[in-house]
């Protein structure tokens, strides 16, 4: 789970770390963004990390709609996803399974049917989403068939993810700032993109950056008016 991984981080990190008073810069660099930065990549894009993260993932997201769908009984739930760093890529599979194709792992998931039945009779659909540092151009390298797709310069068409890339109004935004080394603009992976946005902001110097999302002013602001413009 979220904890075991964390802890596990810091324990490798504490173990492997350098005096940093000699060269402060590159050692911060290389041991936090590296050491604290990659492992959650690394660990999702493994097959067992692959499975249990994205299990977590539905656990908790469907559980959430079932406490909707009982206390308000709407005809129509309305998702909006905000995501940060690897989380952008979770949330990207998760949506491919939910509005594509389900993974081996849930496909007899009697809760996961339920949900997917929902997608297909537009009882839930994808109204925003909010990504924050995104990494989703490092994610095109786990599989040999996303390679063999851009090496053949193909695009991935959002509608697999539930967004109509040919609508004029933005759907889903994608902040980045480029002193953050994970975090990068990724509208061009996908075509149809018009209602995609790439968005440069100032979240805060280097390693700062990566998690100043969150207090920037621009993000927090576009994230609002994004969710505010898709409410229906």
């Amino acid at each position: 789970d979220d904890e075991k991984l964390t802890q596990a981080q810091e324990n490798i990190y504490n173990s492997v770390k350098t005096d940093s008073f000699l060269d402060p810069i590159h050692t911060q660099l290389k041991e936090k963004i590296i050491l604290l930065g990659f492992p959650d990549v690394i660990y999702f894009s493994s097959n067992d990390g692959n499975e249990n993260v994205l299990k977590s993932v539905y656990n908790q997201i469907f559980t959430r709609l079932e406490e909707i769908e009982q206390s308000k009984n709407p005809n129509k739930i309305i998702l909006h996803i905000a995501a940060h760093s690897a989380g952008v890529a979770v949330v990207n599979e998760f949506l491919y399974s939910l509005f594509s194709k389900a993974p081996d792992f849930m496909k007899d998931d009697p809760s996961f049917k339920y949900w997917q039945k929902k997608v297909q009779n537009k009882e839930l659909i994808l109204g925003s989403l909010t990504s924050m540092a995104s990494q989703l151009p490092l994610f095109m390298f786990r599989f040999q068939r996303l390679v063999d797709k851009f090496y053949n310069n193909e695009k991935f068409n959002p509608s697999a993810i539930g967004l109509d890339g040919n609508d004029l109004n933005i759907k889903w935004k994608i902040f980045y700032d480029n002193q953050d080394l994970l975090g990068f603009p990724s509208k061009n992976l996908f075509s149809p993109r018009n209602s995609i946005e790439d968005i440069k902001v100032n979240s805060g110097w280097y390693i700062a950056a990566h998690t100043g999302y969150f207090r920037t002013r621009e993000v927090i602001e576009g994230t609002a008016d994004l969710i505010n413009s898709n409410l229906g």
